[in-house]
């Protein structure tokens, strides 16, 4: 791991992350923190330098007429 003390592994799919695990340096090896899936509540991640509040589901894209549609193309 070179080093880095913590890292971030994101699974995605076709619309975006599904799932975060934060993982935290020890001893040598990673250990997982946390892990945050798209179907869950926002978390905070202390596996980093300042604790940071994410939302995995908010990262993912959203599909709908109102967000594919064009300005003109019919309903």
């Amino acid at each position: 791991m070179a080093g880095v003390p913590f890292f971030w592994s994101v699974a995605p799919d076709g619309r975006g992350p599904t799932e975060l695990v934060a993982y935290r340096l020890e001893r040598g090896g990673s250990t997982p923190e946390l892990t945050a899936k798209a179907d869950e509540i926002p978390v905070t991640i202390t596996a980093s330098p300042a604790p940071v509040e994410i939302d995995v589901a908010a990262l993912r894209v959203r599909t709908g007429p109102s967000l594919t549609a064009r300005r003109g193309d019919p309903p």
